[in-house]
């Protein structure tokens, strides 16, 4: 132990030595404070023994008050303690005190850990990632588990309140019954509410109504094995908000795909990316093998949803990007899963000296390709796909390397008329699509904003 660590095990002894010390020379509390020169309310703790004392601080007290000796004084031994009880009260002193807290062991209290050389050894790093990824693979699933288990209980009472026609059985106050029961049966577990109990029949309904129409499926059907991996919240959002199974299970697809929150769920059934996603007009299907086409078709939108945008009237293309590159994560997430933000207006330096700019490049993970756009703060015009295609064969011949795919070039403008998009993408030898974009300009957004506070 270090001369200035905290004497931990001495500060009531030590204060009964002053007291006894303090009584024989009629001094009270705020004349042995006086001598100390401290405050009488310090002084009271160090009588109390509740201060931490170093070696240094009862040295000085010992001084100040004219105690010899005062570490091997005690009132029991006429202030003498033998060097060999001394020695031992130290070291066997459970207690350890730190910023006035007390703790029952030093394995109890507050410390640095600092690693040994063997943490860094290259087999116990590897063999940790791994124990790392292991553990959090296993509470992945036990989280899947439990989800799926709960939703094959709700899908069952679903299915059971369905086909029993339990309101008609038993009267419409049936489901409020059943919530009081359930919930004297199972105190604290949630679920059980009214709510809950509607959303759950018509969670089963919903599907059981679409997928019976000209099939006779009699009054069962089970619950799809990949509803188990979206939690019940999202199915609540998800019924509520769409119309078609098909529109159901794409929401669903992309939840398990992406790894949506219910926040970005939400925000996606408000877009209505079910009809937005492979909406963009492009020449994909004539340029690219069906497996690519298919995937590049599907990994563009139209219209793009820039409402996470403030732009003020008459904003221009300049403003749009740098709006755009200022909110990059939103815009990422807008643009979908597997874009990865390259760069912005790259230099493209060519040998007669003139340099040019393509405004935003992106490589896509899933496509391995480079992704080429050019934002537009217009309605499209048939010269904007010229220029793009020239930066098209420039990614093709600079950034692709081997094992990627043919770039692809993607025009983002204010408006399109299909058919002018149409005509323009035929001449055109590189993959490229076209889409508009919707935005909430400042005035609008104002206006709203006002509005809702009414």
């Amino acid at each position: 132990m270090r001369t200035e660590e905290i004497w931990t095990g001495w500060s009531e002894s030590i204060a009964r030595t002053i007291r006894v010390y303090m009584k024989s020379e009629k001094l009270d509390r705020a004349g042995a404070a006086a001598r100390l020169g401290v405050t009488p309310q310090y002084m009271s703790r160090i009588l109390s023994g509740k201060e931490n004392l170093s070696l240094k601080n009862i040295a000085g007290i010992g001084e100040g008050l004219g105690i010899p000796d005062i570490i091997k004084c005690d009132i029991n031994t006429s202030y003498q303690i033998p060097e060999n009880e001394f020695h031992f009260h130290a070291a066997e002193s459970p207690v350890e005190y730190i910023a006035g807290e007390k703790f029952e062991s030093k394995e109890d209290a507050p410390s640095f850990v600092y690693r040994t050389e063997m943490t860094n050894e290259r087999n116990y790093v590897e063999w940790l990632t791994d124990l790392k990824r292991r553990f959090t693979v296993s509470q992945t699933k036990a989280a899947v588990i439990v989800n799926k288990e709960l939703l094959e209980f709700y899908w069952g009472l679903g299915r059971d309140l369905v086909t029993l026609h339990a309101e008609e059985r038993w009267g419409e106050g049936i489901l409020n019954q059943f919530s009081l029961d359930m919930k004297k049966s199972f105190p604290g577990t949630t679920g059980f509410s009214v709510t809950n109990l509607k959303y759950i029949k018509r969670w089963y309904l919903f599907y059981y109504e679409r997928v019976t129409i000209g099939h006779q499926l009699g009054d069962q059907l089970k619950m799809p094995e990949i509803f188990g991996f979206v939690p019940w919240r999202h199915h609540v959002e998800i019924i509520t908000k769409t119309d078609s199974i098909n529109e159901a299970l794409f929401y669903i697809h992309k939840i398990i795909e992406e790894g949506w929150s219910r926040s970005m769920l939400e925000s996606q059934l408000k877009s209505d990316l079910f009809k937005r996603q492979g909406a963009a007009v492009t020449n994909f299907s004539n340029l690219l093998p069906t497996p690519n086409s298919t995937l590049a078709q599907q990994v563009l939108k139209d219209p793009y949803n820039f409402e996470f945008l403030t732009l003020k009237p008459n904003y221009d293309e300049t403003n749009l990007e740098d709006a755009l590159v200022s909110n990059i994560t939103n815009f990422l997430l807008e643009l979908g899963q597997g874009f990865a933000f390259i760069g912005r207006q790259m230099e493209l330096r060519m040998p007669d000296g003139k340099s040019y700019y393509p405004d935003l490049v992106f490589y896509h993970t899933k496509l391995k390709s480079y992704v080429v756009v050019e934002l537009k703060a217009v309605e499209f015009k048939p010269e904007f796909a010229g220029k793009i295609n020239f930066y098209i064969s420039a990614a093709d011949e600079l950034l692709k390397s081997e094992g990627d795919n043919q770039s692809i070039g993607l025009i983002i403008c204010k408006s399109s008329n299909k058919t002018i998009v149409e005509w323009s993408l035929r001449g055109i030898e590189r993959p490229l699509g076209v889409a508009s974009y919707q935005i909430q300009e400042v005035v609008e957004r104002t206006v709203k904003e006002l509005e809702a506070r009414k």
